[in-house]
């Protein structure tokens, strides 16, 4: 071959418009100048699509509206830069308006495009800002900047953010129907940077309504809606979930909430707002290690493990006391320690199936590890990072959506705001006087059972009155 180059010409029509584009490529190089050429031509298309759309617009704004000229913009999009003009109008108030902005969602002063920074925040949310930064810029054929892929995470969280709150805040009930509904809250740490405290508490919530087998060995949550909190007093994590549940699922028709977790105070209290019939199920992963860790070289604890999830925690009591009682030291302040965890967390411990509840097909928990690992820990945690309270909140708000933002898909949806809500507990009709109600967790835990519980339900439900009982 004698020639090393081949020039291709293209013509792009767009209604009336055309253009011609031609191109030397480079044989030796062919595949780099197709790929730059291809670029160029969406670039050029798009250019000429923008000319189109804002002449279009040209005949639909209001008739009163002056046109006072145009202004040339530059824009990153995925197919690289692109500089076109719009029209600007001036409206009888005297405000200035700028239409294919208002269609296309520009900002003043706004430099790449929604796609792109959707594109970017995906990237990030599963690799450093830097490697992100290489790999847009890899793919756009323009540099990004880490700071810049930073400032693009932090727009797409803050949107997120805002669209989730003012959803949550909307009177709307769900439409994910269940009987019974599960709910899981574990926390992790992260590190922080420019702030008084070193590390802070990320909390983090999966609720569902079952699983499904996907595999040997391995089950999906369905339903499943993931809740972050990074900062804040424990009564707005409380509100914020109890608002989650009642925007996402069919709250009149849920029978029982089965909350899981490791025992941890917070986690115990995080759906005191929600007003459902609950029951507490203590995560199996930290029982085992604790009681493994304490008891493993003194006791059969595959019988205790068995007795304690099957009987209750008063038919396994006696024997840790009379094994704590010959123990000395170090090692007997360890089994204390171990034994008051067991003992705070008693109403948690005894299977579901084993506690008389009305509702059958009850499906096991301990998602709550793996989903806050994979949700939270691996890209948070590790590699060096720390955080800021703004990039840390927004990474929170994107990690959930990655694969929606990656695809273009993520809605934001106009949302109606209602009056905030206050309590989801149900209430009577009528003008006279309702009594406060609450729950005591003796009469739905293991002990629900013994003869002095069923006495006590018995006497409430023909006496409304605890006080005229004692």
């Amino acid at each position: 071959m004698t020639e090393q180059t081949v020039q291709i010409i293209i013509t792009l029509k767009v209604k009336e418009n055309d253009l011609s584009i031609e191109r030397p490529i480079d044989i030796t190089n062919l595949e780099k100048d197709i790929g730059s050429f291809s670029q160029e031509i969406g670039s050029q298309l798009l250019s000429m699509m923008l000319k189109m759309l804002d002449d279009m617009l040209r005949d639909i704004v209001p008739d009163d509206w002056k046109n006072v000229g145009t202004e040339r913009r530059s824009v990153q999009f995925e197919c690289g830069y692109v500089h076109f003009k719009r029209r600007i109008y001036q409206d009888t108030e005297g405000a200035r308006h700028k239409p294919l902005d208002e269609l296309l969602e520009l900002e003043p002063w706004q430099r790449s495009s929604r796609g792109l920074e959707e594109m970017s925040s995906a990237l990030a949310a599963t690799n450093t800002y830097r490697q992100a930064s290489n790999l847009i810029s890899w793919l756009v054929k323009a540099a990004i900047s880490p700071s810049t892929i930073g400032r693009y995470l932090r727009k797409t969280g803050q949107r997120i953010q805002e669209q989730e709150r003012m959803a949550t805040e909307g009177e709307e009930q769900g439409q994910i129907e269940t009987e019974v509904l599960y709910a899981e809250a574990d926390g992790v740490y992260i590190s922080l940077q420019r702030e008084k405290k070193k590390r802070a508490e990320v909390k983090v919530s999966i609720i569902y309504t079952g699983k499904e087998a996907i595999g040997k060995g391995r089950n999906r949550c369905i339903n499943k809606v993931c809740i972050t909190q990074l900062g804040g007093s424990n009564e707005e994590w409380q509100m914020k979930m109890r608002d989650t549940i009642y925007h996402y699922y069919a709250f009149d028709n849920i029978k029982l909430l089965v909350a899981g977790g490791d025992g941890a105070t917070w986690v115990r209290n995080s759906f005191e707002y929600v007003g459902l019939s609950k029951v507490d199920l203590l995560d199996r992963f930290h029982v085992i290690r604790a009681i493994s860790q304490t008891w493993g070289k003194d006791m059969d604890i595959g019988l205790l493990i068995s007795d304690l999830f099957t009987k209750g925690w008063y038919m396994v009591r006696g024997q840790l006391l009379a094994n704590i009682a010959k123990s000395k030291g170090e090692n007997k302040k360890k089994k204390l320690k171990t034994y008051k965890y067991l003992l705070n967390n008693r109403d948690g411990l005894l299977d579901l199936d084993k506690r008389g509840l009305p509702v059958k097909d009850l499906c096991t928990l301990g998602a709550a590890e793996g989903n806050v690992d994979k949700l939270v820990r691996q890209r948070m945690r590790g590699r060096g990072c720390s955080w800021s309270w703004s990039g840390a909140r927004a990474m929170l708000a994107v990690l959930p959506h990655v694969q929606v933002l990656s695809q273009h898909v993520f809605e934001y949806r106009p949302v109606t705001v209602g009056q905030c809500k206050k309590q989801r507990i149900k209430k009577t009709e009528g003008n006279g006087y309702q009594p406060v109600s609450g729950s005591l967790s003796y009469l739905f835990s293991h002990t629900s059972q013994e003869k002095w519980v069923k006495c006590i339900k018995a006497y409430l439900n023909s006496n409304l009155s605890l006080i005229e009982f004692f």
